[in-house]
């Protein structure tokens, strides 16, 4: 599977208005993500890793890291860059234990992806 991540830079302050500027969630109710760390699962053996953390804010990264504003409703999950440059959306699968989605930035280029856990969560 070849996975494509649509991400913008990290970037200072500025007047840009993305697709998605202006969105903020607040994480889940119940907690299921919170405090779990997940991999990127790729063909080209780089591995990228997300955590989800509470108050709605997921880091993308280890090194130099993007921030996303995200939330669960059932098995679904939503996200946003915190400029508003891209919109994540994926279905956590019980059955795989994998969260598997679809990216689109704001000029419209989509990808897909497929995560699995690798920490466990606070709550499981």
């Amino acid at each position: 599977m070849c996975i494509t991540l649509i991400l913008s830079c990290k970037s200072t302050p500025t007047t840009t208005k993305y697709k998605w500027t202006g969105i903020t969630y607040s994480g889940e109710e119940t907690p299921f993500l919170t405090g779990t760390r997940w991999v990127f699962l790729s063909n080209v053996g780089q591995s990228r890793y997300v955590e989800f953390q509470s108050g709605g804010i997921m880091v993308f990264g280890d090194w130099d890291p993007i921030y996303l504003t995200w939330q669960r409703n059932g098995n679904t999950i939503q996200a946003v860059n915190l400029d508003g440059f891209s919109y994540w959306e994926g279905i956590y699968d019980p059955e795989t234990k994998k969260i598997i989605g679809s990216v689109e930035n704001t000029y419209g280029d989509t990808g897909t992806f497929m995560m699995e856990q690798v920490t466990p969560g606070d709550s499981q």
